[in-house]
Parts: C-alpha cells; structure tokens; sequence
C-alpha cells in the first residue's frame, strides 16, 4: 500500500481507474441485464482476481473503480442483485432514485450510457493528448 503512496497516479492508472468504474455498466447492454450480471459480488471477485493476476496496482485500480461503482449503484432505490448468481434479491439501500433512462437510441442503447461513452472518450483524449503531463 506504500507504494500505492509513493507514486503519482499515471495515464495507465487512470485509463485503468475509468474503465473499471464503467465496467459494471455493460451488463445494460445484455437483454435483461440491468443491473443483475455484473452488479454483484460474484462478478467483482473475478474482476478483482483476474486483475491481481496482471498486478497488485491494477487489481487495486479495480477493487476502486468496480467497487464504487457497485455500492453508489447500491445506494440507489432501484437496487442491485448483490449476490446474484446465487439470488435475483435487489438490494438496495434507498437513498436516491435514479430513473430508469427514458430516451434511448434507435437501437434501445440507453442515452445516458452512450453520453458516459463519449465522456470516457474525452477523458481518454485529454489524458493521451500529445505532450502534455497528466
């Protein structure tokens, strides 16, 4: 965890940071997957054992970026399948409400996942931008 101290966070680490915070979010893409599929703890432990395989800082990167995406997600009144695959169960804790998308695209992805798209776009572009030092 010193090491973790002693080091800026460098462009890899934040490519890393933002794709595993968005990674839960493909699973609104699977047909009745909101939320069920990747927002849960079996999910987040074979992220987490998957990336400690690669590096102990990457695998941290996620434990981050996943991980606090599951538990904002938790937060919300809609909920989590939390143990799925064990149990379909939402579980929530209720202090806010985050609609459902009500605007999709013509092929039904949802606009605000295509909007969080083309964010983690520009923040790619500003962070590999040429000549510049994060």
């Amino acid at each position: 965890m010193g090491s973790l101290r002693a080091r800026s966070l460098g462009r890899v680490d934040l490519v890393a940071l933002a794709f595993f915070s968005m990674l839960p979010d493909i699973d609104h893409l699977l047909e009745g997957g909101s939320r069920v599929y990747l927002h849960n703890l079996t999910a987040l432990s074979i992220v987490l054992v998957a990336s400690l395989l690669v590096s102990a800082r990457l695998c941290y990167f996620a434990a981050a970026g996943a991980g606090s995406h599951i538990a904002i997600d938790l937060a919300d009144r809609g909920g989590i399948a939390l143990l799925y695959p064990f149990t379909s169960h939402r579980y929530r804790l209720g202090l806010w409400h985050s609609p459902e998308p009500k605007f999709t695209n013509s092929k039904g992805l949802p606009l605000d996942l295509a909007l969080a798209c083309i964010f983690l776009a520009a923040f790619l572009i500003m962070v590999f931008r040429k000549g510049e030092q994060c």
